[in-house]
């Protein structure tokens, strides 16, 4: 037996990131997204905005890039994640890179703006510092941390409209404000904790506290509190002295990109032909607000397979490392399909369920549980359809989701950022209904999830949203079907509780670097399973229940198939990578991806 592979069925356009700019090749004016490309390398499309035409020009190194500035429509800057954060630099009028910066500790660059010196600033993580780069001298600059709390990650986004300041927020163990003395080179943490910057003109600086849902304005030098704070869910604006204030006000829109606004979109002139996106397509918007909507001029690159699952019917189902679409497989004549958004907040889709004609699907980060019919008319809101949203509480359902033995779809969440904690959520297929089993274990999200004939089974992490991993003792829980749990174990465990499947009456459990094996009535302890490492690869990366007599487990770039209840290798597959997620398709093949490639065992 060996490995075939099928191909790149999961495309998709993953923009993060928009600039316009007047190009210095022909004098046009120019359109330009950052699209991620998961487990593959970053492009950016350049736009003619009058002609449509594309442009498609690959990022020199990294997944993408949330940062996108033009600087004096000379050079387009490229702030890139999730593996490296660089700084690069594309000179729009030879359409070539300088040599790629980066500070070696970050891995993220959020958003830039230009201070009032001329220099260009980023936020990161994981170090949640303020980068400096000079566009004339080509040097890039670590300003150090932003936060006297060295468990905040994060400093993101940036403000530039204030002189001689740049305002941002630290987060997320510990939220607060900052400002950025260009002359001195200090920082300043002010305002109340727990709010973020909302806005910074030479006005005022607003923040937001989304847990409260108040406003609070600052003097941007003095950075004393002006007007008493403001619920912004009913605004009287009555009760505002400040004229700037008050005119922001009635305009003010709620929006959660990362907490605080979108401020990667780019600034366009009053009176001038916009460009946007929306999904995989993008819209030319005229002076009247009238919109054409059209596709990205270029073809849609190849993304990181992310979860997949098999609804029975010769279609394989799957979804993308990072952008909201799905894709089909057919099994027989290889024809695939991608979707454009199903779900209404940016993200990945991490559950998927399969249920006689519609498919359940649960996605990060607007914690969203949606139903899509696929053989029905696509009509957004209605077909596919949201039925719960668990954001702000919920929203990274982590575990992926599973069907039960009761036929329900269970799915294991992550609470929001800079919170630990965690959920289960049970939709009742018949009624589209969604139950959600609060802190099953307090402060820790969930990290798998199993279903077994009499109940699921799940364990926790130390891990959370935008904070610190802790290195805490986990627990592995059996919860019934109507939501109580019957038995619950604690483990202080290194490397964590990983991958679990059931097989029978049995529970694999990778415990550390050996599997433990229970039995699903009783939850007693019935064996342990050790392989000999290799130098080929990671072990035991993945499990996956075959049928009801053979597990399948990853293990240093090989599949093992392992008898139950033997416990013994019946045989040994190479599989040419570290497979994390497998599923079992038509005629007993076994499906997994290798980054953006789909492969099977025949």
């Amino acid at each position: 037996m060996k490995y075939q592979e099928l191909g790149y069925p999961c495309r998709n356009f993953c923009v993060m990131a928009s600039e316009t700019f007047l190009d210095p090749l022909d004098n046009r004016r120019k359109f330009a997204i950052s699209s991620f490309v998961a487990s593959g390398t970053g492009i950016i499309v350049i736009i003619d905005i009058e002609s449509g035409q594309g442009e498609r020009i690959e990022l020199p190194k990294d997944e993408g890039a949330w940062a996108l500035y033009c600087w004096n429509n000379e050079k387009l800057l490229i702030g890139t994640c999730s593996r490296y954060g660089f700084l690069h630099c594309l000179d729009l009028k030879t359409r070539t890179w300088s040599p790629s910066l980066r500070d070696e500790k970050e891995t993220y660059i959020w958003n830039l703006v230009e201070g009032s010196d001329g220099k260009i600033y980023g936020g990161t993580y994981p170090g949640g510092v303020l980068l400096r780069y000079d566009p004339v001298g080509h040097k890039l600059e670590n300003m150090g941390r932003m936060s006297p709390d060295e468990k905040n990650n994060y400093t993101r986004p940036l403000y530039n409209g204030v002189d001689g300041r740049i305002f941002l927020t630290s987060g997320y163990n510990s939220t607060h404000m900052v400002s950025w003395d260009i002359e001195k080179e200090k920082y300043m943490k002010f305002g109340h904790d727990g709010c973020m910057v909302k806005e910074a003109n030479q006005h005022f600086v607003c923040g937001i506290n989304e847990k409260t849902k108040e406003l609070t304005f600052y003097h941007p030098y003095t950075l004393e509190q002006i007007e008493d704070a403001v619920q912004y869910e009913s605004i009287d604006l009555t009760c505002i002295k400040n004229p700037a204030i008050k005119e922001y006000l009635k305009s003010f829109k709620l929006t959660r990109e990362h907490g605080g606004p979108n401020v990667r979109k780019p600034k366009w002139d009053d009176g001038t032909v916009k460009c946007g996106t929306a999904g995989q397509s993008y819209y030319i918007e005229q002076p009247d607000g009238s919109r054409q909507y059209k596709r990205i001029p270029v073809e849609a690159p190849p993304t990181a397979i992310l979860g997949l699952a098999y609804d029975g019917k010769g279609k394989i189902w799957g979804s993308s490392g990072f952008g909201q679409t799905i894709f089909s497989y057919d099994t027989q004549t290889g024809e695939y399909f991608n979707t454009i958004e199903v779900a209404n907040a940016g993200g990945e889709v991490y559950g998927i369920c399969p249920v006689e004609d519609r498919l359940y699907l649960t996605s990060y980060c607007g914690g969203e549980h949606t139903v899509y019919y696929p053989n029905m008319p696509w009509n957004k809101g209605e077909n596919p359809k949201t039925i719960e949203e668990l954001r702000p509480r919920y929203i990274r359902p982590h575990s992926k989701s599973v069907i039960g033995a009761d036929g329900y779809v269970w799915t294991g969440w992550w609470a929001d950022y800079g919170t630990y904690g965690g959920a289960i959520s049970k939709i009742d297929v018949q009624t589209d209904q969604v139950t959600i089993y609060e802190s099953p274990v307090p402060d820790q999200g969930i990290e798998s999830i199993v279903a077994g004939t009499n109940g699921i089974i799940f364990s926790t992490t130390g891990h959370g949203n935008g904070l610190p991993s802790r290195n805490i003792p986990l627990w592995l829980v059996k919860m019934n079907y109507t939501g109580e749990t019957l038995w619950k174990k604690e483990y202080d465990v290194k490397y964590g509780i990983g991958p679990m499947a059931i097989v029978g009456d049995y529970l694999f459990v990778r415990l550390g670097s050996e599997f433990a094996v229970f039995d699903t009535v009783d939850m007693s302890q019935v064996t342990t399973l050790t392989y000999p490492i290799t130098n080929k690869g990671r072990p035991l990366t993945g499990l996956l229940a075959y049928n009801h007599e053979t597990l399948v487990v990853f293990h240093c770039q090989e599949a093992l198939f392992v008898k139950v209840p033997e416990f013994t290798i019946s045989k040994k597959v190479e599989t040419g990578s570290d497979i994390h997620y497998a599923i079992t398709g038509d005629h007993q093949q076994i499906y997994f991806a290798k980054g953006s490639l789909l492969c099977k065992l025949g």
